[in-house]
């Protein structure tokens, strides 16, 4: 996996709140005529729009065509996060040592990401307190800890590719397997089913995501 991608992978994480039980499910993901993601939720009423501009810049719309957020780019090749009405409200910047230090709208640090010497990620806060590590197991695996280096998620791919997302108590809550045409099928906890596009399920789980694209090179 590249370094690159796991810097976005817990970009994602932090921001999002990944390891907080949530339902992949409550969401319906598809892709347009025009290229653009189409987030709906269960009853079919769509939530967003995502799509990329005439700059390459990728766009948040929401049902009514209005700009709720996008992600540019900057002159010295920093990611600037802006809401609906342009102002800025997060960036993601390289120091002199190569990490990514995320800032806030202000200017001001609110966490950053960087490799130990064993070349795992490492989550610290705006106060450079280590939050979470993401490495690899011997296998091959995925495995995400916390500050005091206890497993709270994993990530084990099967010799078939397929994704089984693990809690800490090992227990399954998410599977993520591609068929013979590329559709992704993912399955809950419960079993049931939601499928969704391949080019939008960095959206749903990013780790799950560059696994899965490892899976078929």
């Amino acid at each position: 996996m590249k370094n690159s991608l796991l810097f976005i992978v817990l970009q994602v994480i932090i921001l999002s709140g990944l390891f907080a039980q949530q339902s992949d499910c409550s969401r319906q993901y598809s892709v347009n005529v025009l290229g653009d993601t189409v987030v709906k939720d269960i009853h079919g009423n769509t939530l967003e729009v995502i799509s990329r501009d005439i700059f390459g810049n990728r766009v948040v719309k929401d049902a009514h065509g209005n700009c709720i957020a996008s992600y540019e780019k900057d002159i010295f090749g920093n990611t600037v996060v802006k809401d609906g009405s342009g102002r800025r409200v997060a960036s993601y910047e390289k120091d002199i040592f190569g990490n990514t230090v995320v800032k806030d709208g202000s200017g001001m640090r609110v966490a950053s990401y960087e490799k130990d010497i064993f070349g795992n990620m490492v989550v610290k806060d705006k106060d450079f307190q280590t939050k979470n590590t993401i490495e690899k197991d011997i296998f091959g695996n995925v495995v995400v800890k916390n500050a005091d280096m206890h497993i709270i998620r994993k990530y084990e791919k099967d010799i078939f590719g397929d994704i089984a997302v693990k809690d800490a108590s090992g227990h399954t809550i998410r599977e993520y397997k591609k068929d013979i045409n590329g559709n992704l099928e993912i399955k809950d906890e419960n079993g049931q089913i939601q499928n969704a596009s391949d080019g939008i399920i960095n959206n749903i789980d990013p780790i799950a995501f560059e696994l899965l694209k490892e899976s078929t090179k």
